[in-house]
């Protein structure tokens, strides 16, 4: 390991290389100031002394300004491709990772301060995201893609500021390595591991040769699983050990994602060990395993939808909605049965009420006289429309029914007014109607 060297080293090393070269002499001042630019690196040293004595050549002194003019860059020590360089970005990157924003902050600086290219901080940046961050929080990767571009929209000093940003939420978001490492296992894997063909369920089948040789054969399409999810599928191919590569952390976001995680593999065990599960509800009955507490492993149920980040929305097998299911008695086919019955018994008393409801009606406006049984049919229609169209929208019966009458009332009535003005004479009819 190299230690700096001194201030009188480097002004004797300096003037070594003058008179090696030839070159004119330099000021006090302007030696100094050459001297504070290497920074204790003699490779830095000679390489500027190289570029300043070429730039002076035919001059008589070198002072300040001049070499100002040759340097044209802060008296740091920064050596792009160097050492420095390298162990600049390392202690910016092991900053973030330790969750120290004031230090990050500061070899982000130094790295900037010493003419590092801001393009190279930012794509090590963008690295850190998915290297220390990961699922933990999904939008540090998104904060630092934006304060890339914003820096190449803008520039500096400008940019660098989204720079700055951009490093500070990494600092304190949490941190997980957990794709990081399961990405480099699988590699790892890959590498080592002979070539294994794709299990034929799980190969494309666009043609008819293809499908005879079973291609895509017993493939199970996890839209249609319950819970959309094929409970004890493998995806992997045949042979190979089942092992875990991705394991999340008890941080951030990640923490929900064990927990689908864990829910999904446990759906798999008793997929693959139905003894097992038909253990855990041996004892109970139908009705107490339609329980979410007592379900078995026929009947699944996913967690909880995640965040905003991930936008993946859980859907269970009794979410959806039923129109006009008034009773929910199980999930077997009796039951089912047994539902149908008892919703179309439900259904016929409803019905039954609204036509009741439509005599009455009928007999008071035209005083018991049922001449025009066609008007109560129109009103029944109306009633059935009105039940079709907001018992699709999953209104229950007891609003459905007040309103179908309101609307068969108003239908009857403007119907009745209809055929007693038809059968006056023009005269007794009303001006607005003649």
């Amino acid at each position: 390991m190299l230690k700096p060297l001194d201030g009188p080293d480097l002004a004797r090393l300096a003037e070594s290389a003058r008179v090696a070269m030839g070159a004119p002499a330099l000021t006090a001042a302007a030696c100094d100031r050459l001297v504070g630019h290497a920074d204790g690196d003699a490779r830095r040293l000679l390489n500027a002394c190289e570029t300043v004595f070429e730039l002076a050549a035919g001059t008589d002194l070198i002072d300040e300004p001049l070499l100002e003019q040759a340097l044209a860059e802060a008296l740091r020590r920064y050596d792009k491709g160097g050492d420095q360089f390298y162990d600049s970005i390392s202690a910016l990157h092991k900053s973030v990772r330790g969750s120290s924003p004031d230090a990050a902050l500061y070899w982000l600086a130094h790295m900037l301060d010493g003419g590092a290219d801001p393009r190279y901080v930012a794509r090590r940046v963008i690295r850190m995201a998915s290297e220390d961050i990961g699922l933990a929080d999904p939008r540090a990767q998104m904060l630092a893609l934006q304060a890339a571009e914003v820096y190449e929209r803008l520039g500096s000093p400008e940019g660098e500021l989204a720079l700055a940003q951009a490093v500070v939420y990494l600092a304190v978001a949490p941190k997980s390595n957990a794709v990081y490492t399961a990405w480099n296992a699988v590699r790892a894997l890959v590498k080592a591991d002979l070539t294994r063909p794709v299990p034929l369920h799980l190969r494309n089948a666009p043609t008819r040769l293809m499908k005879q040789l079973d291609h895509g054969k017993d493939y199970r399409y996890a839209h249609e699983e319950p819970g959309g999810y094929a409970a004890g599928e493998n995806y992997l191919p045949d042979g190979l050990p089942q092992r875990r590569f991705y394991e999340p952390v008890a941080r951030g976001l990640e923490i929900r994602i064990g927990e689908r995680l864990a829910e999904w593999r446990a759906l798999d065990d008793a997929a693959k060990n139905p003894l097992v599960a038909a253990a855990n509800t041996e004892g109970c009955s139908d009705s107490a395993r339609n329980v979410p507490a007592f379900r078995s492993w026929a009947q699944p149920r996913i967690p909880p939808s995640l965040p905003a980040p991930l936008g993946l929305q859980a859907q269970t097998l009794h979410n959806k909605p039923r129109p006009h299911a008034v009773v929910t008695v199980g999930d077997s086919a009796m039951d089912t049965l047994v539902q149908q019955i008892i919703n179309g018994l439900v259904l016929g008393s409803m019905y039954a009420l609204v036509a009741l409801g439509y005599t009455m009606v009928y007999g008071i406006i035209n005083l018991i006289n049922f001449a025009h049984g066609e008007v109560l049919m129109v009103g029944a229609l109306t009633s059935w429309t009105v039940i079709q169209v907001l018992g699709g929208a999953g209104l229950p019966g007891w609003v459905l029914l007040p309103i179908s009458l309101v609307a068969a009332i108003v239908v009857c009535a403007a119907e009745f007014r209809h055929r007693e003005d038809r059968f006056k004479p023009c005269a007794m009819r009303p001006a607005w109607r003649r």
